[in-house]
């Protein structure tokens, strides 16, 4: 492990090879606990990612804390504040399946062990997931507060992150203390997504548009291989999470003891986490090309401004439908691929969202969350031998789609817009590529990890 933290040290992330050296350093650290995964392995290497770190106990302490202040910050303005979907996720899939049972039926008998199981998933999102992917982007912000980095050095927050992966585990063996069997599911699965994780962000890297060689790769492209690749970033960065979420839900609460279709649910809890992450990123993708400066009362989460994923060079679901679409003309994708990664006024801004709407993306986009959602209630929810009422309303939470249209037909209104049917069959590809994930390994799922690494 000290090898591999040497590949880290003196990093200037002028390209995006430092990038990715340290998304292999966290695969390296996962696959290294994967050989006889214990707490004592797991408490020597926090040792020595420590002393490697080699700077004053005051220090890394600060920046261990900085790093997950912003969950807790007061919500104000546009700014989400407290941040709680995954855990509540966890406590939904949770209870679910352990309502009925006394604290002497479960696992872990203590009451507070779901929500501790939530600050754990927590404690991973900001302190391994944002300290790192903040150093990738670099964000030199999150919700008002400076990024870890940017408050101290990309060193401290690399090693953050580390810490932070690692510091995962070790809670996990706390809060079970009583049954060491749960703690070790716990962490497999924890750690397993960490290498998950690692893989979708060399993938985030390739897709993130910054310079004029990566963006080629939209030219050389067909539609569905760039929606392809876009479904599996999606699925690694976030999808993979909340899966290892519904994956938690399921193995550690003594399910048999309440349901008769124990292993079902053991197939069903993952899959409902990993659609409520796709689902969610695809909504938020759509999101951010809500002009906030024209529609005062919305929240942004923690984005105060719009367009910020086109100016970071970063594609999604509704702009590889405009780009490729036959609707437009060369001068207005011309366009679009000269906003990718450029500095954007409101003219242009409003350009962009004219091109989607335009092309019929919009309404695509809005099209495929109601399919995914719809998918879930009626094949994923019902294979549950409960009510699961609080399940559904969850994820009612992203069925709003059709809302977000309001601020676009204004637009719309307002400046003339012409608009043209999205086509039915594509659609549907979108849909069931996204749907192919259920019958499909992590691994397959994340099937062309190796010819973007070439291309890297």
């Amino acid at each position: 492990v000290t090898g591999y933290l040497k590949q880290i040290e003196n990093l200037e992330f002028k390209s995006d090879k430092d990038s990715l050296l340290v998304c292999r350093v966290e695969r390296q650290i996962s696959e290294y606990l994967k050989k006889n995964l214990n707490e004592g392995k797991v408490n020597k290497l926090i040792i020595t990612i420590l002393k490697n770190w080699d700077i004053e106990e005051e220090h890394i302490l600060d920046c261990l804390e900085h790093s997950i202040k912003p969950p807790f910050i007061k919500v104000e303005d546009r700014h989400s504040g407290v941040k709680k979907v995954r855990p509540e996720l966890f406590y939904e899939l949770y209870d679910l399946v352990t309502h009925h049972l006394t604290s002497e039926q479960r696992f872990i008998k203590d009451n507070n062990f779901p929500y501790q199981v939530g600050a754990i998933v927590e404690l991973y999102n900001w302190m391994n997931t944002y300290a790192l992917d903040d150093v990738f982007d670099n964000s030199k912000f999150r919700q008002k507060l400076e990024t870890v980095w940017n408050k101290f050095n990309r060193r401290d927050a690399i090693f953050t992150g580390i810490v932070g992966h690692l510091l995962t585990l070790k809670y996990c063996f706390i809060i079970a203390r009583e049954n060491q069997a749960i703690a070790l599911k716990m962490v497999t699965i924890m750690n397993n997504y960490n290498h998950i994780m690692y893989e979708g962000q060399v993938i985030d890297l390739v897709l993130t548009f910054d310079s004029e060689k990566k963006k080629k790769l939209l030219r050389k492209n067909k539609l569905q291989d760039s929606i392809s690749l876009y479904s599996q970033r999606i699925y690694g960065i976030c999808g993979g999470f909340f899966e290892a979420i519904g994956d938690l839900a399921s193995q550690i609460g003594n399910k048999e003891a309440q349901v008769f279709n124990a292993k079902e649910v053991d197939r069903l809890s993952p899959l409902a986490g990993m659609y409520y992450g796709i689902i969610q990123m695809i909504r938020n993708d759509l999101g951010d090309y809500v002009i906030v400066e024209e529609v005062t009362g919305m929240s942004k989460g923690m984005k105060g401004i719009s367009h910020s994923d086109i100016t970071e060079g970063k594609t999604n679901i509704a702009y590889l439908v405009a780009f490729y679409s036959p609707l437009l003309v060369k001068s207005e994708k011309e366009f679009l691929y000269k906003a990718l990664n450029a500095q954007l006024n409101l003219k242009d801004k409003l350009k962009i969202n004219e091109l989607l709407w335009k092309s019929g993306a919009i309404d695509l986009t809005v099209e495929l969350i109601i399919n995914l959602i719809n998918h879930v209630k009626s094949t994923i929810i019902p294979g549950y031998h409960e009510t699961p009422t609080r399940m559904k309303w969850l994820f009612s939470l992203v069925e709003i789609t059709r809302e977000i249209l309001i601020p676009f037909k204004g637009q719309a209104l307002r400046h003339g817009w012409t608009k043209y049917e999205f086509d039915p069959k594509l659609l549907k590809d979108i849909t069931d590529e996204i749907l192919s994930f259920e019958n499909k390994t992590a691994k397959e799922r994340l099937g062309r990890l190796e010819d973007l690494q070439r291309l890297m």
